[in-house]
């Protein structure tokens, strides 16, 4: 076991889930998917040689069965379910079991995801200087880095967790050795800069914010799970972004209070949700490009555009309270241990995901590190009694000393 859950195995076994884009362009599908059935399957094995397991994550592997299910069962009602989904599912339950397992060595996991992060670093630099074009695009007559993932919307979705891997890797360093990790950490936040993504730039911000801010202000976990549900419903629910101040402000800054259409996309899902609010519409289905209009524009993806919102409309309630079930849990546990650095950490590596999921649909069963970063979150009390380091009353800032 030791083995399977070292840094370099670790880095090794997810690296394929950072190529996912490079492999699907290069008509490598079948390559990919060998690769990436790894970790499952280990994790599979795992269940079935030790078959212990702790009460907590009993409970988190259950809720995400029932929701596993809830896509199973919405793609069997609506007739969109295929092999490819199944196995998604499958993976990803695997994949889970195989964190849970790591998660026992967690200074091992946070080591290989950095290493694997910092491949990843290495060759977006590499690329930005010796093949320009590959890792940049141009976004209405304007470059922007997509970096090895293709899609500026994309690359968020892995620099931002790895933001807090590498801040709680330095957790573990001592004064003289973390400032690796947190030149790693200045390079990820350029890449998002660089990829002019507005939430990803706003999610960034405000992550880095709170946590230099975190010796004089701490927020609670609950108050942020709040603090995003109250966004949610102001912008999505109640297009508050269209109304009186907040649309002027908008337009002062030049941005569109339609939020480039999504607002267009939220109120038909809304709508048409009502028509099969228990299990939704299944996953890839193509009821939004179908029969939505926008005007003066073409709209051809399937996705809703907002993270909560796609579950709801692809799964419906059944899915949605499982969904919302897990991060439920995950919060009560970052609640218990809100005064320590990587439990805030964790939390804020969430709010930023949270965040993103406004306008993008981002909590995908087939890329990892949000639920990497939810299982974190679920194990915090374990890994906080497994870091040496002190707590945030005794060390001050996040330059901890040893």
């Amino acid at each position: 076991m030791n083995f399977f859950t070292s840094k370099w195995a670790i880095a090794f076994f997810l690296l394929p889930y950072v190529f996912m884009d490079f492999f699907f362009v290069n008509n490598m599908w079948n390559v990919y998917l060998i690769l990436r059935a790894i970790a499952p399957l280990i994790g599979f094995s795992f269940l079935l040689i030790y078959g212990k397991m702790n009460k907590r994550n009993f409970l988190y592997l259950s809720m995400l069965s029932y929701y596993v299910v809830a896509i199973i069962v919405s793609g069997l009602i609506n007739h969109s379910l295929s092999s490819g989904q199944i196995l998604n599912c499958l993976m990803l339950i695997g994949l889970n079991l195989y964190i849970i397992y790591c998660i026992e060595r967690f200074e091992q996991l946070i080591s290989g995801l950095c290493i694997l992060f910092t491949i990843i670093i290495s060759l977006t630099i590499a690329l930005m200087i010796f093949n320009h074009s590959s890792v940049y695009t141009y976004y209405q007559g304007e470059e922007v880095l997509t970096g090895i993932f293709g899609n500026k919307n994309t690359s968020q979705i892995f620099y931002l967790p790895a933001v807090g891997f590498f801040l709680i890797l330095a957790n573990y360093k001592t004064k003289q050795t973390k400032f690796k990790p947190l030149i790693a950490v200045a390079l990820l936040l350029t890449f998002l800069i660089l990829s002019q993504s507005g939430t990803a730039i706003i999610a960034s911000t405000v992550m880095i914010f709170l946590i230099c801010i975190y010796k004089w202000i701490k927020i609670p976990p609950f108050v942020m799970l709040l603090t995003y549900i109250t966004i949610f419903f102001g912008i999505v629910i109640f297009d508050l972004q269209n109304t009186g101040w907040a649309s002027s402000i908008i337009e002062s800054l030049g941005k569109d209070p339609t939020l480039t259409n999504r607002t267009y996309i939220w109120s038909f899902a809304l709508n048409h949700i009502k028509e099969s609010w228990l299990w939704g519409f299944g996953v890839g289905n193509n009821i939004i490009p179908t029969y939505i209009h926008i005007p003066d524009a073409t709209y051809t993806s399937p996705l809703t555009l907002n993270g909560i919102l796609e579950i709801l409309f692809t799964t419906g309630a059944f899915g949605l309270l499982f969904f919302s079930s897990m991060l439920i849990l995950s919060f009560i546990r970052l609640q218990k241990t809100r005064k320590n650095l990587m439990s805030i950490i964790i939390t804020y590596c969430l709010f930023s995901f949270f965040i993103i999921s406004i306008s993008e649909s981002v909590f995908y069963i087939d890329r990892p590190f949000f639920w990497i970063l939810m299982l974190m979150a679920i194990n915090i009390e374990r890994i906080v009694s497994s870091n040496k380091s002190k707590d945030i009353y005794e060390n001050g800032d996040i330059l901890l000393e040893k």
